[in-house]
């Protein structure tokens, strides 16, 4: 949880560096899609915390363009968002609650999944 924190503010700091200018020709995210973008983007940098150095900025590149390319996104449509979502402390809030509920909902599927495969854990 601690994780989640760091990569909010992490993304309210870059947000707040970008332009925030409206830009009509971009994809507003609904909730839905915002949460998936974002728990994803916490799965990584939970992932690769612990990675440095030009290895950490290789990863990151690679799982940007990942990221892009699952939900079909440019860069730019990417922080377009993250700037609308974070100019608002309440819709920050509520985002940020959401996300720990895909985030629970994820870690018990797996938990789920393990106990399938090896009735052992417990």
């Amino acid at each position: 949880m601690i994780q989640l924190r760091g990569l909010v503010l992490s993304i309210m700091i870059l947000s707040a560096c970008s332009q925030s200018e409206t830009q009509p020709d971009l994809r507003v995210w609904d909730d839905s899609l915002a949460v998936r973008v974002l728990t994803d983007a916490f799965i990584y940098h939970a992932a690769f915390s612990d990675t440095y150095g030009p290895v950490k900025d290789s990863v990151s590149t690679v799982f940007s363009n990942q990221l892009y390319d699952k939900y079909n996104l440019t860069k730019e449509e990417f922080e377009f968002n993250l700037d609308r979502i974070f100019q608002e402390p309440a819709i920050a809030d509520s985002m940020y609650r959401m996300i720990l509920k895909r985030v629970e909902k994820l870690e018990q599927k797996i938990d789920f999944e393990n106990q399938d495969k090896n009735p052992m854990i417990q």
